[in-house]
């Protein structure tokens, strides 16, 4: 389960590839984290994790444009993210990485902007 940000840009430099790569591995960390704070939380983990525990960013480089993914590998993270109508009785709620990644989408760019400049020294 993920929610995935697509960034299309023209094809740059080697060096302004990967400095943009880093910045958006960051700027999702940001949105990650942002999501962790809204899962659903349980006392005991499941399958003997939590599931913000599983929790990922990558950047999957394409020709013309890089994806940065988001998500939960948990089985079960779809399941709760999806499911409106389900109780959370220890905290957090549904729509948890959706909710972040709207919510977030300006800091995103931020990070992305802001690394991107200290990385290239600007």
């Amino acid at each position: 389960m993920g929610v995935t940000v697509k960034v299309t840009s023209r094809p740059v430099g080697t060096e302004l590839t990967t400095t943009l790569r880093r910045a958006m591995l960051t700027a999702g960390g940001v949105v990650l984290a942002a999501s962790a704070a809204l899962a659903p939380t349980e006392p005991d983990p499941r399958h003997g994790v939590h599931m913000t525990e599983t929790g990922f960013v990558h950047v999957v480089p394409g020709a013309d444009s890089d994806e940065v993914q988001i998500g939960y590998s948990a089985f079960w993270a779809r399941l709760q993210h999806e499911h409106l109508n389900w109780n959370h009785p220890h905290g957090g709620e549904a729509q948890f990485l959706l909710k972040a990644a709207v919510a977030g989408e300006e800091k995103f760019w931020e990070t992305v902007a802001a690394e991107s400049a200290k990385a290239l020294g600007a």
